[in-house]
C-alpha cells in the first residue's frame, strides 16, 4: 500500500503532467490564432495596397485626359506623380506577395500593360506619331490593367475569406482549450479534496486502533500468570501487574532482590526456610536507549515452588536410575529392556551403538522402526505368524533364543523375563549380538549428501526470506520515524517555552535518537538494495566521481580544513551510482576519523595491476587495531563508540557488498593513532 507522502507525489505529478499539456494546448492554440489574425491582416493590407494602385491609375488617365483636354504642364506633372505612386503601390504588392506566385505573375503583367501604356502616353505628350492611333491603343490596354487589377483583388478576396474562416475556427478552439483549463482546475480541486478527507479519516481509524490495541495490552497484562515488574535505574518500581502486586505483598524484600539479580535468569527465593517459602523463577532484560545508556530492568515472574519440589523429588529418583544404567552402560553386551508388550524402556550404550550405525538400513525395511519398538517391529516384518510369535515373547518363563534378519543384518537375541517377588511377569531383557559386518558406507555418504544440499538449499531460502523481512520491516519504519521526529521537533519550536527543562531535554533526546534512527533505516534499506540490483557496466571517471564525493562530503559536514591529496585515477567499467556511494563511504570516513588530527590529511589513490585496479583512500586519523579488522566489514560492526564518531555502522558493509558486487575484494590496514588505509579492488574489464 502506497504511503500518504507518495499519494500525494502521484497526484502532484500527475496533476502537473495535465497541467502542462492543457498550458502546452493553450499556447499552441495561441500560437496559431496570431498567425491567422496576421495572415488576415496581410490580406487587408494587399487589398489596402490593390485599391492605392488603382486609385493611381485612374488619377494618371484623369490627368491624361485634361492634358488633351487644355494642353497644360501641369496636367503632366500630376500624371508622373500619380505614376510614381502607382509603381510604388506595385513594389509594395510585390513584396508582400511573394509567398503566392499567381499573384506575382499577374502583377507581372499589370507592370508589362503598365509600362507599355506609359510608353504611348509620353508619344502623345511629345506629340509623337498619330495621337488618335496611340489614343485608339491606349484604351484596351488601361482595360487590361483594370481587368489584371479586379483579378488580384477577386484573390486576395478569397484568401480573405478562408483565413477569416479559419482565424474563427481556431478561436473556437483556444476558447475550449481555455474552458477545459477551468474545468480540469475546478476537478483537481475535487480531487484534492476528496484524497484529503480520505487521509484523514484513514488516520482517525489508526489512531482508534491504536487505543484499543494499547488498552488490550493492558488487560492481557493484568490478567497474565506472571508477573511484570518494571524498574528504574535506581531500583524503584514504574510498573507492576496484579500478579506482581500479590508477590510483592508476600514479601517487602521483592524488588530488593531483583534488582540485586546479577545474571538475566535468576530464582528469588521468599520467606525462605519457612512453611510458605515460594520460590520465583525471574527473567530478566536492561532497558537501553539507542546510545547503550540503560533506563533500568524489566522482569518477568514466574511462581515455580511446586515445579521445584517435582523437580527435587525427579532428582532424587533420577540419582537411582542413573546409578543402575551406568552399571548396565560398564557391561560389554549389548542389553534391551521390554515390557511385556514387546515395547523397548531401556539400552544400554552397547545396544545404542549397534543399532545406530544400522537403524537407516532397517528403516529401509521396516519403516516404522525406532529403538523403542524394535521387538514388535521384528516379529510383524520377519515371522509368517506374528500374533502366535508376539505371544511366545510376551509370555516366555525362560531363556528364550533366537535370529533375525533385519534390513540385511544379521542379530542373535538370547531373552530373559524379569519377575516380581510376586512372581508377575514384568517384561524381558534381551541381549542383541550383530553377526554382519558394516559395509555399504557410499550409500550412506551419498545420502548425507542429499540430505546436506537440501539443507543448504533450505538455509539459502531462509536468508533471502529473511533479508527481505528486513527490508519490508525498515521500509515501513521509516514513515513512523520521521512522524516521531517531525512531532517531536514541533513541540520542541512551538511549546519548549511552556515546558520544564527536563522534558525539552527529553524531547531533543526523542528528536536525536529518531533522527539517528532514520539514517540507518536509510542505510539498511541502500544495504539491501545493494543486494537486489544488478551493476551495469559503464565508463566511469574515477577521479571525477572523487572530486564530486568530496564536494557533496563538504557542502553537508563542513570538513574543509582537511588536506586531500588526491592522485591520478583510471577510468574503469562498473556501475556509477553504486561506485560513487563506495568513495562517499570511505572519503567521509577518512574525513571523520581524522577530523580531530591537528593537521588532517586524507590521500587517494591507486595501485594498478593486471587485472585489476585497486584504489585506496588513506587517512591520519585515530586508526585501529589490526586484531579486529574482520569486523569492520560487518553490519553494525563499530570499533568506536557514537558519542567518539558519529555513525550507523552499515557503511562499510555497503562498500563490501558493493565492490564484491563488482567481482572485487575489499581490505583495510590501521594502526592505532596512526590513521588507516581502505582498500578495494574492482577488475580491469576493459
Amino acid at each position: 500500500m502506497l504511503s500518504y507522502n507518495a499519494k500525494l507525489r502521484i497526484g502532484f505529478i500527475g496533476a502537473g503532467v495535465l497541467a502542462l499539456i492543457i498550458g502546452l494546448s493553450s499556447w499552441v492554440s495561441s500560437r496559431n490564432l496570431a498567425e491567422s489574425k496576421d495572415w488576415e491582416s496581410h490580406t487587408f493590407g494587399i487589398l489596402s495596397k490593390l485599391e492605392r494602385l488603382s486609385a493611381a491609375i485612374r488619377e494618371s488617365e484623369i490627368s491624361l485626359l485634361s492634358y488633351l483636354s487644355t494642353r497644360q504642364k501641369i496636367h503632366v506633372q500630376n500624371y508622373e506623380n500619380s505614376k510614381l505612386v502607382a509603381i510604388d503601390a506595385w513594389n509594395e504588392l510585390k513584396e508582400q506577395t511573394r509567398d503566392n506566385p499567381e499573384q506575382q505573375l499577374t502583377l507581372d503583367k499589370i507592370n508589362e500593360s503598365f509600362l507599355k501604356r506609359d510608353r504611348l502616353i509620353h508619344e502623345i505628350m511629345l506629340q509623337q506619331g498619330d495621337v488618335v492611333r496611340i489614343k485608339a491603343l491606349i484604351v484596351p490596354i488601361a482595360e487590361d490593367i483594370k481587368r489584371l487589377a479586379e483579378e488580384l483583388k477577386q484573390r486576395e478576396n478569397e484568401l480573405l475569406v478562408v483565413r477569416s474562416s479559419d482565424s474563427k475556427v481556431k478561436m473556437l478552439v483556444a476558447e475550449w482549450i481555455l474552458a477545459m483549463s477551468f474545468l480540469f482546475n475546478i476537478l483537481v480541486l475535487i480531487v484534492l479534496y476528496r484524497f484529503l478527507n480520505n487521509e484523514y479519516g484513514l488516520r482517525v481509524r489508526t489512531e482508534r486502533d491504536f487505543f484499543e490495541k494499547n488498552t488490550l495490552l493492558g488487560l492481557i497484562m493484568e490478567n497474565m500468570a506472571d508477573g511484570v515488574v518494571v524498574l528504574d535505574r535506581s531500583g524503584s518500581r514504574i510498573l507492576l501487574n496484579d500478579k506482581s502486586e500479590r508477590l510483592l505483598a508476600t514479601s517487602a524484600d521483592l524488588l530488593t532482590l531483583l534488582d540485586n539479580l546479577e545474571a538475566k535468569q535468576g530464582k528469588v527465593i521468599l520467606k525462605e526456610g519457612t512453611p510458605e517459602e515460594q520460590i520465583i523463577l525471574a527473567n530478566g532484560t536492561a532497558l537501553n536507549d539507542a546510545e547503550g545508556k540503560n533506563l533500568g530492568k524489566v522482569f518477568l515472574l514466574s511462581d515455580i515452588t511446586l515445579e521445584e519440589q517435582i523437580s527435587n523429588e525427579k532428582e532424587a529418583y533420577m540419582r537411582e536410575m542413573l546409578m543402575i544404567k551406568t552399571a548396565l552402560d560398564c557391561v560389554s553386551s549389548n542389553i534391551m529392556i521390554a515390557d511385556n508388550d514387546l515395547n523397548v524402556v531401556y539400552t544400554n550404550k552397547s545396544v545404542i551403538n549397534m543399532f545406530q550405525t544400522a537403524k537407516e538400513n532397517i528403516r529401509s525395511e521396516y519403516p516404522s522402526f525406532s529403538p523403542e519398538a524394535i521387538l514388535g517391529s521384528c516379529i510383524d516384518g520377519y515371522h509368517s505368524h506374528p500374533e502366535k510369535q508376539r505371544g511366545v515373547l510376551s509370555t516366555f518363563n525362560s531363556t528364550y533364543k533366537s535370529s533375525i534378519s533385519i534390513g540385511g543384518r544379521e542379530f542373535n537375541l538370547s531373552a530373559d523375563p524379569v519377575i516380581n517377588e510376586k512372581g508377575e511377569r514384568l517384561g524381558s531383557v534381551v541381549e542383541w549380538l550383530d553377526v554382519t559386518e558394516r559395509n555399504r558406507k557410499e550409500s550412506q555418504i551419498n545420502q548425507l549428501n542429499r540430505e546436506l544440499e537440501e539443507n543448504v538449499k533450505k538455509l539459502e531460502y531462509a536468508n533471502r526470506e529473511l533479508e527481505a523481512f528486513s527490508y519490508s520491516v525498515s521500509h515501513d519504519l521509516r514513515a513512523p520515524i520521521r512522524g516521531v521526529d517531525g512531532f517531536a521537533r514541533i513541540m520542541l519550536e512551538d511549546f519548549s517555552s511552556k515546558m520544564d527543562p527536563e522534558a525539552v531535554r527529553l524531547l531533543n533526546i526523542i528528536a536525536s535518537n529518531s533522527k539517528f534512527m532514520g539514517q540507518l533505516i536509510d542505510d539498511l534499506l541502500a544495504f539491501y538494495r545493494v543486494s537486489k540490483v544488478e551493476p551495469k557496466s559503464d565508463r566511469v571517471d574515477m577521479k571525477h566521481m572523487v572530486l564530486d564525493a568530496i564536494e557533496i562530503i563538504n557542502q553537508e559536514y563542513q570538513y574543509e580544513k582537511v588536506n586531500t591529496r588526491i592522485s591520478d585515477l583510471p577510468i574503469i567499467r562498473g556501475d556509477g551510482s553504486m561506485l560513487k556511494q563506495v568513495w562517499l563511504n570511505l572519503i567521509s570516513n577518512a574525513f571523520k576519523y581524522s577530523s580531530k588530527s591537528e593537521n588532517p590529511i586524507v590521500e587517494i589513490g591507486y595501485l594498478s595491476g593486471e587485472s585489476d585496479k585497486t584504489f585506496f583512500v588513506k587517512d591520519n586519523g585515530v586508526g585501529f587495531n589490526n586484531q579486529y579488522t574482520h569486523k569492520l566489514f560487518k553490519v553494525f560492526q563499530r570499533l568506536h563508540s557514537n558519542e567518539e564518531f558519529h555513525g550507523t555502522g552499515i557503511g562499510l558493509a555497503i562498500v563490501d557488498r558493493i565492490v564484491k558486487r563488482h567481482g572485487g575484494e575489499v581490505r583495510a590496514e590501521g594502526k592505532i593513532g596512526e590513521g588507516a588505509t581502505f582498500y578495494f579492488t574492482i577488475p580491469n574489464k576493459e
